[in-house]
């Protein structure tokens, strides 16, 4: 659930908004586990704003000593791709993290972004896959892809149609096909605040490993909510919300949230704190029905 870096509009490296409501940047170092770096001159600050920096370290830094990751089920297809430009963009990220010796971990992974904008028009593509082990021991395989076409009625309102497929065994998910259908609609859009919303019919295909709990097919509603505020300057919050009960059923629902805030610190030091959480009511057997984690 990475926001994408990318150009700012001026040179105190303030996050700003593009069209998809992303947070930009432009940086020259970032990972989890550490503060992102900028390039570019330092901020000049006034001392209220300095206190401030310094009061949010210091609030934040016991979840910096221990962050985890949850596994999710709903990916979140909103962030990661490149601005909208015309014509065709994308991006490729590929990583390999090998460890042998006393301590034996592999991780292999890769992600694929591409983007074709011409008028009204936007197809949107992603993929990505992960493989880790340890010792040996397989401790995470999973796989997604998912095409998105946009077609803008007028400047507030678009159609949307998606497709996507995942491939989780370690959440019991051999298979889960998406097909839906739907509207998106600009709610909000000043120099400060975009929010927007979208909300589809979907049809849901999952076949559930070794479990007797069945998968089969069902039809659900989906819809999401995301929201991008500068709160002031080198203070910025990225919010993504998604919901999905069944039409038939209700309660055999899934949601979730993904937020981040990014903070300013002191010269060209910069935090970056990322919340998610995942629930499904009705998880397959043996698969805890929410999971949530922290990352820097």
């Amino acid at each position: 659930m990475e926001v994408l870096g990318g150009p700012r509009p001026d040179g105190r490296h303030r996050p700003s908004i593009d069209r998809e409501g992303r947070l930009t940047t432009r940086a020259c170092g970032r990972g989890p586990g550490r503060a992102t770096y900028l390039a570019g001159p330092a901020v000049g600050a006034d001392r209220e704003r300095k206190t401030l920096r310094r009061r949010c370290f210091l609030l934040l830094l016991p979840i910096l000593l221990g962050p985890v990751r949850a596994p999710a089920q709903i990916v979140n297809t909103l962030r990661g791709f490149p601005d909208d430009e015309p014509g065709l963009s994308g991006s490729v990220e590929g990583w390999v993290d090998v460890s042998q010796g006393n301590t034996e971990y592999e991780e292999y992974g890769g992600a694929l972004t591409l983007q074709w904008l011409a008028g009204a028009h936007r197809i949107r593509a992603m993929g990505s896959g992960l493989y880790k082990s340890n010792r040996g021991e397989k401790s995470a395989e999973k796989a997604t892809g998912h095409l998105r076409h946009n077609y803008w009625l007028n400047p507030w309102l678009a159609t949307l149609l998606f497709a996507q497929s995942q491939y989780d065994p370690f959440q019991r998910l051999q298979r889960r096909n998406l097909l839906g259908v739907g509207l998106r609609f600009e709610l909000w859009q000043r120099p400060h605040l975009r929010v927007y919303a979208g909300m589809a019919t979907m049809l849901e295909d999952e076949e559930i490993q070794d479990s007797a709990q069945e998968g089969g097919t069902k039809h659900r509603m989906s819809s999401f909510l995301s929201a991008v505020w500068d709160l002031r300057e080198g203070v910025a919050l990225d919010a993504v919300g998604f919901y999905q009960p069944a039409w038939s059923d209700p309660v055999d629902l899934r949601a979730s949230l993904a937020a981040r805030l990014q903070v300013d610190l002191v010269g060209s030091l910069r935090l970056s704190l990322a919340y998610g959480v995942q629930h499904d009511a009705r998880p397959p057997e043996g698969v805890e029905s929410t999971d949530w984690g922290l990352r820097t």
